[in-house]
C-alpha cells in the first residue's frame, strides 16, 4: 500500500535542538542574545523555561539510530527492535538461521539479499537505489502514521511513501514478504521516476510477495 506522496514528518526531524546541542549552550546563546543590561528576571525566567521544556525533547533525539544497507538506511528505537526485525525477515531464508545478536552485518545480508531478489522479479534495477525503512514497535503506530500521511481507507500492515521514499512497517506484524511488498513499491517508483498507477503497482508487488523464493 502507498498513501499520498506528500512528505511524511520524520522522527529525526522535529524542528528540536540536536541532543549534543546541551542546555549550557542553550543558556549561552540565550544570555549572549541578551545583554546584562536588560532585565534580569526576564532572562532568568526564559532561561528556566529552556531547562524545563529543552530536556522533555531531547530522548527521542538521543535514542533514534541509523542502521545503513546497500540499498536502505533502517531507522530504529533500540538495537531489539532492528534484532526483532533481522529475525522476522529470514522465514524464506532457511540458509540463514544465524542470531542478529551475534552478527551485526546480518541485517544488511537479509535486507540486500530481498532487494536484490525483488528487482530480479521485476527485471527493474534503478540507478542509484536508496530508500529508508522506519521501524516503529507496534502496528498502531503504523497506522497512526499512515492516517497522519491521509492514507484512504483502512491502514496496511505496512505501506510505503514515495515523497522521501519511506517504508513505514511494525516490527511485531512484519515477515519477508511482507517486507518485499513494499519494497517492490519502492523500486517500481524509483524506477519510472513518476509513480505508475496504483493498481498496476499493486499488481505487481503482490506478484513480488507470492513468488519471492519460488526460484
Amino acid at each position: 500500500m502507498r498513501p499520498g506522496t506528500s512528505l511524511p514528518p520524520s522522527r529525526n526531524k522535529k524542528g528540536l535542538f540536536p541532543a549534543s546541542f546541551g542546555i549550557e549552550t542553550l543558556l549561552y546563546c540565550h544570555f549572549a542574545a541578551s545583554p546584562p543590561s536588560g532585565n534580569l528576571l526576564l532572562r532568568l525566567s526564559l532561561g528556566l523555561l529552556l531547562l524545563l521544556v529543552i530536556p522533555a525533547a531531547l530522548p527521542a533525539q538521543e535514542t533514534a539510530k541509523t542502521y545503513k544497507t546497500e540499498y536502505v538506511a533502517i531507522s530504529y528505537t533500540d538495537e531489539q527492535d532492528l534484532h526483532t526485525f533481522t529475525r522476522n525477515i529470514a522465514t524464506g531464508m532457511s540458509f540463514m538461521r544465524e542470531r542478529p545478536e551475534k552478527n551485526p552485518l546480518l541485517a544488511q545480508t537479509r535486507v540486500d539479499k530481498i532487494v536484490d531478489t525483488v528487482c530480479s522479479i521485476l527485471d527493474m534495477r534503478p540507478l542509484n537505489l536508496r530508500f529508508n525503512v522506519v521501524l516503529y514497535k507496534t502496528q498502531a503506530e503504523v497506522t497512526a502514521a499512515f492516517k497522519g500521511l491521509g492514507g484512504p481507507g483502512a491502514a496496511p500492515l505496512a505501506f510505503y511513501s514515495h515523497g522521501n521514499r519511506n517504508i513505514f512497517l511494525a516490527i511485531d506484524s512484519i515477515n519477508d514478504r511482507i517486507l518485499a511488498h513494499e519494497i517492490a513499491h519502492a523500486v517500481i517508483c524509483i524506477y519510472f521516476g513518476v509513480p505508475p498507477p496504483e493498481r498496476m503497482q499493486e499488481v505487481l508487488a503482490q506478484y513480488v510477495d507470492k513468488h519471492l523464493w519460488s526460484k
